[in-house]
């Protein structure tokens, strides 16, 4: 169903589509959806880019565009088009949001050589951000989700994040790690590459998010459920903004807790997931014990309990595991996250509290920060080389650069200097 209208915002989103003569080019497609036709859902297709509406997203009747955009705001500096820019619209009348998303896919004709995403045009902070995007290499297709029923849109190459070979010039010799435990593992075959103080048991911090992720992930939560923020789920540290009474959904929530770090986001999970605190606990603990974390115990699902303990090789092991499910993927690569409260019109929007994610030439597809005072600074980060892929962890790094220099420092060493 639909629930209110947003004024406020505009967006953008870039597309990759195959290149065509200009004489050949479409720059529109337009058709007019009747009730009928919206029981059953459409796609409206203009070249290679298409914009689909599931069934019974909303009831009525609607014109719907999908057009070329010639002008579109400016880009910064790193990102480069991988296709024309778009915009769709679906003009149905006093709507601003869509419970159910609207999905754009995209072909493209070419490989990446950089990191690829979708992109929309925020307008009310004036950039462009990325969507959670999956890119199907397979299909040469690039697939996202989205809510509003106008958008900017389209796909964008990264140029900070290489895809090929790090350059063999850089990062020869490895040098003094900091952090009290370390490692770098190969994550097709599990084989450590690097390890310092590797069974030394430490808090780690919001690291244990990846846990609650998995747990939540593995008893099918229904990302699409909309819930009720409470004051109850309030907590100190990294939180998502909200006020009593709000209602988003538990996909917002958990791109809240695992890009923003937000201890609030994961107690609410939990709760309208249906558990108590213990209960979920309990079910962390089990989890572990079945994925032969023999070093790992949890205590809490947000990890400002300092007794959420592990070891860097324990924490490798779990991020091997876990990070070949897409959706633990996607929900800990994406750079940036926006979303709507249902009730209030309330615009979040929020980075990856992993600074590489803009910094850093490294192609991550998956990564998760932590600080606690008992646990100092943590970063697990797994990130590819053309066919090769690392996973490192750090705890104890005594600053929150720290553990990002040295994070990259240790991946690139792996990349260059290890015989694969």
């Amino acid at each position: 169903m639909i629930k209110f209208k947003i004024a406020t915002l505009s967006f953008a989103f870039v597309l990759l589509v195959l290149p065509v003569s200009a004489s050949a080019k479409q720059l529109s497609n337009k058709v007019f959806l009747d009730e009928e036709t919206m029981t059953r859902g459409y796609t409206l297709q203009l070249e290679s880019a298409s914009v689909g509406i599931q069934p019974n997203t909303f009831i009525g009747e609607a014109p719907f565009w999908l057009r070329k955009k010639a002008v579109y705001p400016e880009l910064p500096s790193y990102l480069e088009p991988a296709s024309d820019v778009f915009l769709y619209q679906i003009d149905f009348e006093n709507v601003g949001y869509f419970d159910k998303p609207i999905w754009l896919s995209f072909d493209y004709s070419e490989d990446p050589e950089h990191k690829r995403n979708v992109y929309y045009y925020d307008g009310t902070l004036e950039e462009w951000i990325a969507l959670p995007t999956y890119l199907d290499t397979v299909n040469n297709r690039v697939r996202a989700a989205w809510h509003f029923p106008y958008s900017i849109v389209g796909v964008f190459d990264d140029l900070r994040y290489s895809i090929g070979p790090i350059k063999k010039s850089e990062y020869q010799d490895l040098g003094d790690i900091n952090a009290v435990a370390v490692i770098a593992i190969d994550e097709a075959t599990g084989e450590e590459l690097y390890g310092k103080n590797t069974t030394e048991k430490r808090s780690i911090a919001s690291l244990t998010k990846l846990m609650t992720a998995y747990v939540l992930f593995s008893n099918n939560v229904d990302l699409d459920r909309e819930v009720t923020y409470y004051s109850q789920f309030d907590q100190i540290g990294a939180r998502l903004r909200m006020n009593n009474g709000e209602i988003l959904s538990m996909n917002d929530l958990m791109y809240a807790m695992t890009v923003g770090s937000a201890n609030n986001a994961a107690y609410a999970l939990v709760y309208h997931a249906g558990y108590s605190k213990e209960e979920f606990v309990g079910m962390m603990n089990l989890k572990a014990q079945e994925l032969g974390l023999e070093n790992t115990t949890f205590a809490d699902p947000s990890g400002l309990d300092p007794l959420n303990q592990s070891t860097v090789a324990d924490y490798a092991k779990f991020v091997r595991l876990i990070m070949k499910s897409p959706q633990m993927l996607e929900h800990t690569a994406a750079s940036s996250y926006s979303f709507v409260t249902r009730n209030t019109g309330e615009v979040h929007s929020f980075k990856n509290t992993n600074e590489l994610m803009r910094t850093s030439d490294l192609y991550i597809t998956g990564s998760k920060t932590g600080y606690l005072d008992e646990a100092l600074y943590c970063l697990a980060l797994k990130a590819k080389d053309g066919d090769r892929e690392v996973i490192t962890v750090l705890f104890g790094s005594p600053s929150p650069w720290t553990r990002f220099s040295e994070t990259e420092r240790l991946m690139k060493w792996a990349f260059n200097n290890y015989s694969w």
